[in-house]
């Protein structure tokens, strides 16, 4: 990955974690120009970024308005989480090679790092660890089409917990932070179809909360 591309793909993440803060009734508008100036490169890769953003479903270009927060609805949270599970399944049943990819290992040393660095979490640090945790469990993933379903499943489920751990710090970064350690208690001796369907139990678990309680 050249500087260029490496650049477009931090800011990509930044602009992922703002729509992760978003609050239902307050979504996120990210301007073109605005952002442009903001990380001082041309219009054209923000331009760029803002229609992978919308090709994820992070985001919807309203004219005059700019570049939205997608609307999230109580009402789908729990098939949000039952959508996530199923592509979590469906990846692992497509995985060409099991054996763990390195950039795994490498992307996993870089959230334990982030975590053992917050003494009082913010929502901002939730965000940021949750974006590590999409790029963890999509790498999983070999066959491109899962990956980037699974993908765009995990912002929806990071979009949600976002939001859980406005209401919940405590409880919430806990889980996370459980979820993570498990990652790497099993890592060494896993696959990458088990570990998904690990994950994939994990999905189930939200899944079956949000039906518990949709609101």
């Amino acid at each position: 990955m050249n500087a260029a591309s490496h650049r477009n793909s931090e800011i990509s993440d930044i602009l992922r974690q703002r729509v992760c803060l978003s609050l239902i009734d307050a979504p996120a508008v990210l301007h073109e120009s605005a952002l442009a100036a903001e990380f001082r490169i041309s219009r054209t890769p923000i331009r760029q970024i803002l229609q992978a953003l919308a090709m994820e479903g992070m985001v919807e270009v309203r004219p005059g308005v700019g570049s939205v927060a997608t609307q999230l609805n109580p009402g789908s949270r729990a098939g949000d989480m039952l959508v996530f599970t199923q592509f979590a399944l469906a990846a692992a049943n497509c995985v060409a090679d099991p054996a763990i990819a390195p950039r795994v290992q490498d992307t996993l040393g870089q959230l334990e790092h982030r975590i053992a660095q917050v003494v009082v979490p913010r929502p901002e640090d939730y965000a940021a660890m949750y974006c590590r945790i999409v790029t963890l469990t999509s790498a999983l993933a070999d066959d491109e089409i899962a990956h980037q379903s699974l993908r765009m499943a995990l912002w929806r489920v990071a979009r949600w917990r976002t939001l859980d751990f406005r209401a919940d710090p405590r409880r919430t970064w806990s889980e996370t932070a459980d979820f993570v350690t498990l990652f790497r208690a099993t890592l060494s001796v896993d696959s990458a179809p088990h570990l998904l369907r690990t994950i994939a139990a994990i999905g189930e678990g939200l899944y079956r909360r949000a039906l518990a309680d949709p609101a």
